[in-house]
């Protein structure tokens, strides 16, 4: 990200970020949310994002390239909030608020394995020479627990940019932890979401400037890093 960008999207948010919860907080408006996972804009005027959250902390090691108590606070922070436990439903994902846990959400986001996984991913190969020994191992269960969460989903071809994403999660996080189920589960799905595409000669599913947006940097990601 170019510098300026990075230093004007920081600050944006830098007001934004709550000492006491060590996340961002984001206005809960019906234009500002999805409806159809979330019913937070009945409760709540403003709610902590989890996604945002990882997302500055990510583009602060990007801007400082050190590793600060504020960063530290808000990585633990959002990784205590995933469902970690493997016996119970939504193993290894998030909520999109802190304020509406997984099992209160009128339908939980499933997409936010990959989100948030993808934000984790970037942290620890980036910044793995500076980050805490703690730390790269909590990441490390996370997105193992996120990629486990991707697999058994086992998402239709239909969904391009989520399909994409979660291709490149599985397969970077099997790579990076050793992990050759979810590098092969990675492989195949996108081999098969390619044919998909080719045999239809185009994307079949509804693709907003968000949505490709995302699948151009899921593909720049896997061009880079894969």
């Amino acid at each position: 990200m170019d510098n300026e960008i990075l230093d004007r999207y920081i600050k944006s948010l830098d007001s934004k970020y709550d000492e006491k919860e060590k996340l961002i907080v984001q206005n809960t408006g019906k234009t500002n949310i999805n409806i159809i996972h979330t019913s937070i804009h009945k409760t709540y005027t403003n709610a902590h994002n989890i996604l945002y959250s990882i997302r500055y902390a990510n583009c602060l090691l990007q801007q400082k390239n050190r590793y600060t108590k504020k960063i530290d606070d808000i990585i633990k922070k959002v990784l205590a909030l995933q469902q970690n436990n493997p016996l119970k439903d939504y193993y290894g994902l998030w909520p999109i608020y802190l304020e509406e846990p997984i099992f209160e959400m009128p339908k939980p986001d499933f997409n936010f394995a990959a989100f948030i996984q993808n934000s984790l991913l970037s942290i620890y190969k980036n910044f793995y020479d500076i980050l805490p020994k703690d730390i790269l191992y909590s990441i490390e269960s996370a997105c193992c627990a996120a990629s486990t969460f991707i697999v058994n989903r086992n998402i239709a071809l239909n969904t391009s940019h989520i399909v994409v994403l979660e291709c490149y999660c599985c397969v970077l996080s099997g790579e990076l932890f050793s992990h050759p189920e979810f590098v092969n589960y990675g492989m195949q799905k996108f081999e098969s979401f390619m044919h998909f595409v080719l045999s239809h000669g185009d994307f079949m599913d509804f693709n907003s400037p968000t949505y490709s947006y995302q699948m151009a940097s899921s593909l720049g990601s896997i061009l880079k890093n894969i």
